[in-house]
């Protein structure tokens, strides 16, 4: 099942900048529902690191878009050039479930 989300939301996440219309919020949003959990300031940079490699894998048109000498000032004007390149939404799924970190049967013969 997939969501459509923001460029921005998109390019916060494989970038590393935030360029999110909705601001950190969308990072909450994009990362709660790529990991089904609901994360805490601190959990961010982890999900992120984790979502940015599925968004690129998802989506790799955006692997070569770099945000470098995007700054407060021009980041919307950024973001517009993005959007007339790559358009306003894309579908974004989710993470895979994580596999039992343990063999439960294994686990049963101790």
């Amino acid at each position: 099942m997939s969501r459509d989300f923001h460029l921005g939301d998109v390019l916060s996440i494989t970038t590393g900048l935030l360029v999110a219309p909705r601001g950190v919020k969308a990072l909450y949003d994009i990362l709660g529902f790529m990991t089904g959990e609901t994360l805490y300031t601190h959990q961010l940079p982890r999900a992120s690191r984790e979502c940015a490699i599925a968004l690129l894998a998802q989506h790799p048109q955006l692997a070569n878009v770099s945000a470098d000498g995007v700054n407060r000032t021009t980041w919307r004007a950024w973001l517009a050039d993005c959007v007339q390149q790559f358009g306003e939404s894309l579908p974004v799924t989710p993470l895979p479930p994580r596999e039992a970190q343990y063999d439960t049967e294994a686990l049963a013969l101790l």
